[in-house]
C-alpha cells in the first residue's frame, strides 16, 4: 500500500506566488513514485479565495504556470521524483509552488525465526520499531517483554521520522520440555536385595542423565535407574533434536534400617528417632498413624510397633514414669472475684503455684489454695499428680481480669454436646460476640463472630483431642474445655 503524507501550508505570498508541499514515501525504493496531485485541489481553491469546485491546473515549469499553458495532462496519476511543480486555480492569478518530496523508506527491521523451549520473551527493539499481531502495523500492537507460549508469527514495523515504514516478520516456535517424575522409595530386602527402581515416567525417546547427591552417574542413560544406595537422586530428561529442552525431577531413596530406631522420652511424650517418611506406628494395639510423636501417654509400660514401607516390622517397649505438665490456654480472661478454681486446664489432681519451679536447691513449695482470687496480669503455674507422682514441670497460665459482675454476661450459658464430633452448639442469654478455639499448645485453630445467642459451630475439620473454647459476650470472656472426637 502506498503511503502518502500531505503537508499543505502557505509559506509566503510574494509576487503572486504561494508555496505548498506534497510528501510521499518511496514504496518502490527507486526515488520515483506515482502521485495524485488532485488531493491538493480543495486546499488550493480555499487558499485562492475562489468558489468551491473551481478547476485547478498543475504545471511542470514556472513559465508555463505564469502564462497558463501546457498543464500536466493527468495530475491524478503523475510519475515524478522529488521535484518542484506549480499550480493555478481558475479565476485566480496566484501561482502556487508545489514542492514534491519522495521520502526514502527506513531499513527493514531485523527478523529471525525463533525456535525455543517452553516460552519466548519479545526483546526490546530500536527506537521507531514496534511489534504487531498482523502485517504492516495492523492488528494489535504488542509490547516488548511480552511472553509467548504458543507457536505464532510476530510482525515488526520500522517507522522513520518522515512517517514512512518498512515491515518484517518472524516465526516463533515453542517446544515443550519433557516432564519427568520420580517417587521417593526404600531399599527393601523383600524383592531385589537392597534395590529400588526409579522410573522417570517418560519413554526412551529422550536422553537421560542421572545423579546421586548431585554427582553424575556415568553408566545411567535410560528412562529408569535401579538405586542400590540411599541418597537424593535426580534425573534430567532432554529432547534429542534442536533446540535441546530439558527438565529435572528428584526423589529420595531411604535405607530400611529399623534396627537404628530409638526413643526420646520426655515426661509423657515420646519421639521416635531414626524414623523415615512413610513409617507407620501402632501404639498399644491402637489404629496405625504416621506421626512419630506421641503425647499425654498414661504412666506405665507401652508397646510401639513400627512398620516401614518395605513391610519390615520393629517392636519396642518403653515405660512412662513421670507425668507431663497439664495443658490448656496460656492466657485466659476472667471477671473480678474469680479464683484459681476457675482456670481451665487439662490434667489430674491439679495444684497451683506462684513459681515455675521450686526455688532453692532443696526447697519445697506449698501449693496455692484454689480459693486464691486471681490478680490481673499474674501468671500462675499448674502441676498434675498421677499415681502419686507430681509432674516436675508446671504449665503457666496468665490471668487477665476485667471489671464487672462475675458471669453476668453468661447467665444460663451452655455448650453441647461434649465430647463433640461435628457441630458444637452454644446457648446464652446475651448474643455471643466471638468464639475462639485453641489447641492444647495455645494456638488459635478456629475463630467465629456469630453475633447470635444460639450459634452452631462446625468443628468437623479439627483433629481429635482436647480444645479450649473462649467465649466473648457483653465485654466479658469465659473459657471452657471440650473434647473433639
Amino acid at each position: 500500500m502506498k503511503k502518502i503524507l500531505l503537508f499543505l501550508f502557505i509559506v509566503s505570498a510574494f509576487n503572486n506566488y504561494s508555496q505548498v508541499s506534497y510528501s510521499v514515501c518511496d514504496i518502490g525504493n527507486n526515488g520515483i513514485e506515482t502521485i495524485n496531485l488532485t488531493l491538493l485541489n480543495a486546499q488550493l481553491v480555499t487558499d485562492s479565495g475562489q468558489s468551491p469546485g473551481s478547476a485547478v491546473s498543475y504545471y511542470s515549469s514556472q513559465a508555463d504556470a505564469t502564462v497558463n499553458t501546457n498543464p500536466i495532462a493527468n495530475p491524478s496519476n503523475y510519475v515524478t521524483g522529488t521535484a518542484t511543480l506549480f499550480a493555478r486555480v481558475q479565476g485566480s492569478t496566484t501561482v502556487f509552488v508545489v514542492t514534491v518530496t519522495v521520502n526514502p523508506l527506513p531499513s527493514p527491521p531485523m527478523a529471525v525465526n525463533v525456535s525455543t523451549c517452553n516460552f519466548y520473551t519479545l526483546p526490546a527493539l530500536p527506537t521507531g520499531q514496534s511489534y504487531w499481531t498482523a502485517p504492516a502495523g495492523t492488528g494489535t500492537q504488542v509490547a516488548a517483554g511480552t511472553v509467548i507460549t504458543s507457536n505464532q508469527i510476530v510482525y515488526v514495523q520500522n517507522m522513520n521520522a518522515s512517517g514512512c515504514t518498512n515491515n518484517s516478520d518472524f516465526m516463533v516456535t515453542i517446544n515443550p520440555s519433557p516432564n519427568p517424575n520420580l517417587m521417593d522409595g526404600y531399599l527393601c530386602n523383600t524383592t531385589s536385595p537392597g534395590a529400588y527402581l526409579l522410573d522417570s515416567g517418560l519413554p526412551n525417546v529422550f536422553s537421560f542423565q542421572w545423579y546421586l547427591n548431585d554427582v553424575l552417574i556415568a553408566s545411567a542413560a535410560g528412562n529408569t535407574y535401579t538405586a542400590t544406595q540411599s541418597g537424593n537422586y535426580t534425573v534430567t530428561a532432554s529432547t534429542v533434536s534442536f533446540p535441546t529442552c530439558s527438565a529435572s525431577a528428584s526423589a529420595t531413596v531411604y535405607d530400611s534400617e529399623l534396627e537404628n530406631i530409638s526413643l526420646d522420652i520426655v515426661d509423657q511424650t515420646i519421639t521416635v528417632n531414626g524414623a523415615q517418611p512413610g513409617y507407620s506406628y501402632v501404639l498399644d494395639g491402637s489404629a496405625a498413624v504416621f506421626s512419630n510423636t506421641f503425647s499425654n501417654l498414661p504412666l506405665g509400660i507401652h508397646v510401639l510397633t513400627i512398620t516401614d514401607q518395605c513391610g519390615n516390622i520393629y517392636t519396642i517397649s518403653f515405660n512412662i514414669t513421670t507425668p507431663s505438665a497439664p495443658f490448656g490456654a496460656t492466657t485466659q480472661t476472667f471477671n473480678t472475684g474469680q479464683t484459681l478454681a476457675d482456670i481451665v486446664v487439662t490434667g489430674q489432681n491439679i495444684q497451683w503455684y506462684a513459681n515455675a519451679s521450686p526455688t532453692g536447691r532443696m526447697a519445697v513449695e506449698t501449693p496455692l489454695p484454689l480459693t486464691t482470687v486471681l490478680v490481673n496480669g499474674t501468671t500462675y503455674y499448674a502441676s498434675q499428680t498421677i499415681n502419686g507422682i507430681e509432674s516436675p514441670n508446671r504449665f503457666p497460665v496468665t490471668a487477665t481480669v476485667g471489671l464487672g459482675v462475675q458471669n453476668n454476661a453468661f447467665q444460663n450459658l451452655s455448650y453441647y454436646p461434649n465430647p463433640v464430633k461435628n457441630t458444637l452448639s452454644v446457648s446464652n442469654v446475651q448474643d455471643i460476640d466471638s468464639i475462639v478455639i485453641y489447641d492444647v499448645s495455645g494456638q488459635s485453630v478456629l475463630s467465629k463472630s456469630p453475633k447470635d445467642s444460639h450459634p452452631n459451630i462446625d468443628i468437623s475439620m479439627l483433629k481429635s483431642g482436647v480444645y479450649f473454647v473462649t467465649i466473648s459476650a457483653g465485654g466479658q470472656n469465659k473459657t471452657v474445655r471440650i473434647i473433639k472426637e
